[in-house]
């Protein structure tokens, strides 16, 4: 059985947090662990493997398309916004943009992937600050094929999450990244 973890930064996000994350995975991850990195230009890593984020199917498409576009990036008030929200002018719950990556990032990285095999997304703000147990994940999903963090009283955590390869969480990843590619989040 294979874990991977997957995660994405800009160039400006690896100085930021992206080389903290990459040195925290290597010393703390079990080696077993695999690591893929979706990057805009390749980098050199400690461990793991550095993938293309352009050759992921739509991904130039929709970063392309709404880069100057205020309603993708939350910055339109709806009638759903919070009232803080407003006054900010910007709303993270409606920014799409800022979010695509982490949708389209796993349905690539499962590429390889066998049933039964772990994919997790790890934001690559995450810092690993212990030692990873060898099989934690699997013990996170237990008997279940997907696991996050959930909240009480707020939006879930999306910053880490797994699925256990199957049909139907591949169908789950697929949905995810047409839900971007084809635009239906704006719906």
């Amino acid at each position: 059985m294979i874990t991977r973890v997957c995660s994405g930064f800009s160039p400006r996000g690896r100085l930021d947090y992206g080389d903290a994350f990459l040195a925290a995975f290597d010393k703390r991850w079990p080696a077993e662990v695999e690591l893929q990195v979706y990057v805009e230009e390749p980098i050199a890593m400690p461990r793991g493997a550095c993938r293309d984020l352009w050759a992921i199917p739509g991904a130039r498409e929709f970063h392309v398309k709404h880069a100057e576009n205020a309603d993708a990036q939350g910055r339109v008030p709806h009638g759903n916004w919070k009232h803080a929200e407003q006054r900010r002018g910007y709303s993270f719950r409606h920014d799409a943009y800022k979010f695509w990556k982490q949708i389209l990032i796993p349905q690539a990285a499962a590429e390889g992937l066998m049933h039964g095999d772990i994919l997790v997304w790890l934001d690559a703000d995450v810092e690993t600050i212990r030692r990873v147990p060898a099989g934690f994940v699997d013990g996170l999903l237990g008997d279940s094929d997907v696991c996050y963090l959930g909240r009480a009283r707020q939006h879930s955590e999306i910053g880490f999450w797994a699925v256990r390869i199957n049909s139907e969480t591949r169908n789950f990843l697929c949905f995810l990244a047409e839900f971007y590619t084809r635009g239906l989040v704006f719906d």
